[in-house]
């Protein structure tokens, strides 16, 4: 079976080859959802492919619901809001073979998720050994979607508050604006001063390239197509700090969700706090949005 990089789930983890003894867990709310694909190879049966929840234990407290998609692929989903606050894995095995993959992964309450976001993706069509386009029974050519909740933030001092359009400059050197937009650039982090492991890193840039995109519910894209960077932490430690400038595709400041993510980063562990007026407007000791 072939695992798509595009499933919640990131299942292609790295052997640290390193001095620290190093592990790293997802983590998800009761109210997200996960959904993997699974692509089916030669010589295997869809029907022989299920995926499970495992406790702590080791007991099995959750089947997945299977999706069959022809002979190829099938997707997994399950609401996070069917499980308890805890820790578990995700084991995807063929029955008929015992052979399979499993991950780890955690459901933890609000205080973990202060600092954490959302992506929620998915493509106009089917590409990358992934379903996104299908049928749900009714109609055809219905969308599929992948959420991929992580450690990150938006760094406001690197924000970029861009014109652009066509400036009309006469032989006196005058110059007038015949039209102009404004286009906002934010910086979008994944890992925090402790960083991630490199297969979050690309799993975050798997996210980011759909063009169908939501950054906590609000819809984003990319600026440019442009390598994801990635930033050390420091010589020889395994985890680092990945970027991508992002635009929202709508105007924020009529937009509640706003305060969801604004100022969630901050480098030196400073976390302002947000009141919001009757208005809807965001509210800071010294600022009005």
């Amino acid at each position: 079976m072939i695992i798509s990089q595009f499933s919640s789930i990131v299942f292609d983890r790295e052997n640290y080859k390193y001095d620290q003894n190093l592990s790293y867990r997802q983590i998800f709310s009761q109210k997200d959802f996960i959904r993997l694909c699974v692509g089916i190879e030669s010589g295997e049966n869809v029907n022989d492919i299920e995926c499970y929840i495992v406790s702590d234990d080791n007991l099995v407290t959750q089947i997945l619901t299977k999706q069959i998609h022809g002979q190829s692929f099938i997707t997994f989903s399950l609401s996070s809001n069917t499980l308890d606050f805890g820790s578990y894995k995700v084991r995807l095995v063929n029955t008929s073979t015992l052979k399979g993959y499993e991950s780890e992964f955690d459901i933890v309450g609000d205080t973990c998720l202060e600092n954490t976001l959302v992506l929620k993706y998915s493509n106009t069509r089917n590409m990358y050994d992934t379903v996104f386009v299908s049928s749900d029974g009714i109609k055809d050519n219905v969308n599929i979607y992948y959420s991929f909740r992580f450690v990150g933030s938006l760094l406001e001092r690197e924000n970029d508050y861009g014109i652009e359009g066509e400036v009309f400059s006469n032989q006196d050197g005058i110059s007038r604006t015949l039209s102009g937009f404004v286009k906002d650039q934010y910086k979008l982090i994944i890992g925090d001063n402790w960083g991630v492991p490199n297969a979050f890193g690309r799993h975050f840039r798997n996210a980011l390239s759909c063009n169908i995109c939501y950054l906590n519910d609000i819809p984003i894209s990319i600026t440019e197509a442009a390598s994801v960077e990635r930033e050390s932490i420091a010589d020889t430690y395994p985890f680092f700090r990945f970027s991508q400038n992002i635009s929202y595709n709508k105007n924020l400041s009529e937009n509640s969700k706003l305060k969801n993510y604004r100022y969630l980063c901050n480098n030196n562990k400073v976390t302002p706090k947000l009141l919001t007026s009757n208005s809807g407007k965001i509210l800071t000791t010294n600022r009005i949005f």
